[in-house]
């Protein structure tokens, strides 16, 4: 999965029209959700919606498929239908330790073997979105070498705290940064919590930037208005991709002269912020490769 992804548009399965413009839209990626959008009464029809856009190659750009969690009734049967469509990634929700990770991938295996599909063909996402998974995100991301990358459902986390969500993101700082460094540390892609304001733009970039800042790839939205502001903000500035040139230039003088460190426009250099600025530039050079 490429961390360059920005924006993750959230849209019922159930909506062949609504995942259409999804895919035409400006989001990164599509989250095709079984789950908490898509009616009880609706589910198996959505199933089927799903597997047929995929059969008719209606899924035309980046997706992720979320299935309904491993303890309700509907997991046997999202399996049965969406593991033998081959889908790009499947989400895995209410995970709360390594040990519910292990056994979904398990239940997917067996899923893959019984449509003739090599095992470990499906790549994996999943949600972290309760206390415990928080806590446990260390274990969790170890428990599996399929997973592609973790996504914070702050709804659920907050509700479970039993506290109201503010402005600030108070309530939810500990787990945006847990997440965030799991996601680093084993090489993941993290997207970042819904903002459900849709009228607050400046709480939603606000939000956005502070989740930038900790080091997210990503976040989920709800409209298109969302998408856009997002890429943006998750994209490099090009003040930071100039730097980022300069940084490596200075490295290189240095390197000739038998150095390791140096000084860029008043900022010290070392390899540390070489790694930095490296990412910086590879992103840039993803989401100027997606343009084209």
């Amino acid at each position: 999965m490429d961390s360059s992804i920005g924006s993750l548009m959230v849209v019922a399965a159930s909506d062949r029209a609504a995942l259409l413009e999804g895919f035409a839209g400006h989001a990164g990626s599509v989250f095709c959700d079984l789950e908490d959008t898509v009616s009880e009464q609706a589910k198996a029809g959505a199933r089927d919606l799903v597997v047929e856009m995929l059969a008719a190659g209606e899924f035309t750009g980046a997706y992720m498929i979320r299935l309904n969690a491993r303890a309700t009734e509907h997991w046997k049967h999202d399996l049965e239908k969406i593991i033998p469509a081959k889908p790009a990634y499947v989400v895995i929700p209410k995970i709360v330790c390594a040990q519910d990770l292990v056994d979904a991938e398990a239940d997917i295996a067996q899923a893959e073997s019984a449509a003739g599909i090599p095992v470990g063909t499906t790549k994996l996402v999943i949600l972290i979105e309760t206390a415990a998974a928080v806590l446990r995100v260390d274990s969790i991301c170890a428990a599996s070498e399929r997973l592609h990358a973790l996504l914070f459902g702050a709804e659920d986390y907050i509700g479970e705290l039993g506290v109201n969500a503010t402005v600030g993101g108070a309530e939810v700082a500990y787990a945006r940064g847990a997440i965030a460094c799991a996601a680093k540390a084993y090489g993941l892609v993290s997207i970042d919590r819904a903002w459900l304001s849709v009228d607050d733009d400046e709480g939603f970039y606000a939000d956005g930037m502070t989740g930038r800042i900790m080091g997210f790839d990503g976040r989920f939205v709800v409209n298109e208005k969302q998408a856009e502001v997002a890429n943006n903000f998750y994209a490099p500035t090009e003040f930071e991709v100039e730097k980022s040139r300069a940084l490596l230039a200075t490295l290189e003088d240095s390197l000739s002269r038998g150095a390791a460190v140096g000084v860029s426009g008043g900022t010290f250099v070392d390899l540390a912020s070489i790694r930095r600025a490296k990412t910086i530039l590879a992103r840039w050079e993803a989401l100027n490769a997606d343009a084209d």
